[in-house]
């Protein structure tokens, strides 16, 4: 998986996955599209996901829609853009996990508030989060793959941005026949991005 849907997704998927299949090994490798793509080509991973946009794929390789998947802009709590106090008159560094395709009128509302291009671009969102704590940088993330920072109040979602999404894709090679457990597993991804991402769109 990508970063973004691996922190929103990963734990519960491999807790349940080791839970109903004790004899199962998981070999999980969390990196950027462009490198989960390049395993895929080699086949050696099954399949992987990641956020629309990311890539363009040789025609044998197939991309099926998982889920709609919510975006944020997320700052430290007591950025200018919480507060107030910068009053429209700062454009603030953007920082991301990757390159997301968005919406032309999603795109729009970044402009008012972030430079154009993003000043860093990095596959560890643990990093991208302390970045975010500690500087005036605007996250372009989702609030899933932050809840925890959101929750104990070191990151706030900018409320300008809600109601942005993308999707995300599930990947895999088009001739490769898959094994019955790798076919289950691809269900439970689909199954728990569908329920966790209603979930947390309804709240």
């Amino acid at each position: 998986m990508a970063p973004i849907p691996a922190k929103s997704l990963l734990p519960e998927l491999i807790s349940g996955s080791i839970n109903s299949r004790p004899d199962v090994r998981f070999d999980v490798t969390v990196r950027d599209a462009d490198s989960l793509l390049q395993l895929l080509l080699a086949e050696e991973i099954d399949f992987f996901v990641c956020l629309a946009g990311q890539l363009a794929p040789p025609a044998r390789v197939i991309g099926t829609r998982i889920a709609r998947f919510p975006m944020s802009l997320l700052v430290r709590a007591e950025h200018p853009l919480v507060s107030g106090s910068d009053k429209g008159q700062r454009r603030f560094p953007l920082i991301m996990s990757a390159h997301v395709t968005l919406p032309h009128d999603s795109r729009m509302l970044l402009g008012p508030h972030v430079d154009g291009d993003p000043v860093l671009i990095a596959s560890d969102l643990h990093l991208l989060s302390r970045v975010t704590q500690d500087t005036d940088s605007v996250w372009l993330s989702s609030y899933l793959s932050a809840v925890d920072e959101i929750r104990e109040g070191r990151l706030v979602e900018l409320p300008m941005f809600r109601g942005v999404e993308t999707i995300i894709l599930l990947y895999r090679l088009e001739r490769r026949t898959l094994s019955p457990i790798v076919n289950d597993i691809i269900r439970s991804v689909n199954a728990l991005a569908r329920r966790i991402i209603s979930e947390a769109t309804s709240q």
